[in-house]
């Protein structure tokens, strides 16, 4: 009987582990999720005509510059995304 259990906790330990894998987040996803913050915080209804450089999340900040419409941002949230400010540098 102990090893039956032992086993059925591997086994779900593993499809814990497998679980946590699927959810991760891609840069391509990361630069998807960056485009709609942005639209959000210029009022920019096309997020795909965004182009986001040099992103970094450093701490709980997210960093990152963006240009759209012949104008530059630098652009910043929270690591959650929330919260995005940005202001023009050209």
């Amino acid at each position: 009987m102990r090893k039956g259990k032992s086993r059925v906790f591997a086994g779900l330990a593993g499809l814990v582990i497998l679980a946590g894998c699927a959810g991760a987040q891609t840069a391509e996803d990361y630069r998807v999720s960056l485009q709609t913050v942005t639209a959000t915080a210029l009022g920019v209804s096309d997020a795909t005509a965004i182009t986001v450089t040099d992103e970094s999340r450093v701490n709980a900040k997210w960093t990152w510059k963006a240009s759209t419409g012949g104008k530059t941002y630098t652009c910043d949230a929270d690591d959650q995304m929330r919260l995005p400010s940005c202001a023009q540098t050209t």
